[in-house]
């Protein structure tokens, strides 16, 4: 299908719906895709620390038969929320941060550096209940748009999942992988 971008440009993407059903009975589930740290970086005339909010794209992508790659960024996706580490930090420490974060009441942590060490947030589905994800896919730029569309898709995603424990959260890192998605001709 034709998706804008950033820019807002038409390109050609692909929209993935998936449910996120709990099938806790009792405690709430916190869930969030994970994302790219923001990058550090200069500005012309005085140092400027980019990487103040979170990053541009997701740890998700989709890789066709053909070998392109599709990527969705942190704006694509609707449904559950997007978290991500600052630029000191690997995105795989999303889920230390966040338990870290959870017993930090006072915001003590997040103040001791000029940088925060967590952005975005988590979305809560109830016991028993679902939250309906969308996320977008663009093809990579670098891709080559020539050539028979794709029919199989290879989908792999970083999702962060939590169930609260007394006062606080345990979290841990998912990754799924779809090994053959297949896409009806239209």
């Amino acid at each position: 299908m034709r998706i804008r971008d950033r820019s807002g440009r038409d390109k050609i993407g692909i929209r993935c719906s998936f449910e996120f059903i709990s099938r806790e009975t009792q405690r709430t589930l916190s869930v969030a895709a994970n994302a790219e740290p923001g990058r550090m970086g200069e500005r012309p005339g005085y140092l400027a620390y980019y990487g103040k909010d979170i990053g541009d794209s997701l740890r998700s992508s989709l890789i066709d038969e053909r070998g392109g790659v599709w990527e969705v960024s942190t704006s694509s996706v609707k449904g559950i929320g997007v978290v991500g580490v600052g630029w000191r930090h690997n995105p795989a420490e999303i889920v230390s941060l966040l338990k870290q974060r959870d017993k930090d009441t006072t915001g003590y942590l997040n103040r001791l550096s000029e940088t925060p060490s967590i952005f975005g947030s988590t979305t809560s589905i109830p016991p028993g209940q679902s939250a309906r994800v969308t996320m977008e896919f663009l093809r990579e730029s670098r891709a080559s748009a020539s050539g028979p569309t794709a029919q199989f898709f290879q989908l792999e995603s970083e999702i962060v999942a939590g169930v609260a424990v007394g006062a606080n959260n345990s979290y841990a890192l998912h990754n799924f992988s779809f090994d053959r998605v297949s896409m009806p001709i239209f």
